[in-house]
């Protein structure tokens, strides 16, 4: 990034309050919503080393969105040194207003993925509560199953084959809870979007 001239930092450090009478070329053009040419722009104390030009005139053009003004565009005539004609007002107000529609577009913008994402965000979590019914039902099912080997295994501790054949079931109601829960968990996070190579018919298994 390109660091900014002394000129430049101290104009974009500069604030005019428009309630005042600072600049009345700026409040008017507030209060009127219309451009027009400043003969008289007030005089800014520059504190660099290289104090620039002052300039005899300005045109001011209001920035103008749905809302009303949200801003003022100035331009000067120090670098040009002519007068400052109503072309050029005209010209001034029309990019004003050109730039006015693209802010306020940017802000409608930023505004409205915020709410879509709010709004994803509120879908997701209304599944989830929506899902919880049935998930308590699932889990049931599991819980009651290793419930009951547990206790045959607890009855029958000596018969090898039968412990052998009911801890593996308990096992695999076990891998269904964790993968029922990895699931929940997943879709009540956000989450990154990993992109890789599947098998699609794994996918479809799944």
């Amino acid at each position: 990034q390109q660091e900014l001239s002394p000129l430049q930092r101290t104009v974009k450090a500069l604030r005019f309050p428009v309630s005042s009478a600072t600049w009345p070329a700026v409040s008017e053009v507030v209060r009127t919503q219309v451009a027009l040419c400043d003969a008289h722009p007030p005089t800014v104390s520059f504190s660099s080393a290289e104090t620039p030009p002052v300039p005899s005139a300005c045109a001011v053009a209001p920035l103008l969105a749905k809302e009303g003004v949200i801003g003022v565009v100035v331009a000067d005539n120090v670098y040009t040194g002519r007068s400052i004609v109503p072309e050029d007002v005209q010209l001034l107000a029309t990019l004003a207003q050109l730039a006015g529609l693209a802010l306020a577009n940017a802000q409608a913008y930023s505004a409205l993925k915020h709410a879509q994402q709010e709004l994803v965000r509120v879908e997701k979590m209304a599944a989830v509560g929506e899902m919880a019914a049935r998930v308590s039902h699932e889990i049931r099912n599991p819980l009651v199953t290793i419930g009951g080997f547990a206790r045959s295994l607890l009855r029958t501790p000596h018969e090898v084959e039968r412990v052998q054949r009911n801890a593996q079931i308990i096992a695999d109601e076990v891998q269904r809870l964790e993968e029922l829960l990895t699931d929940m968990l997943d879709l009540a996070r956000p989450s990154t979007l990993v992109l890789r190579p599947e098998q699609l018919h794994t996918i479809l298994d799944q």
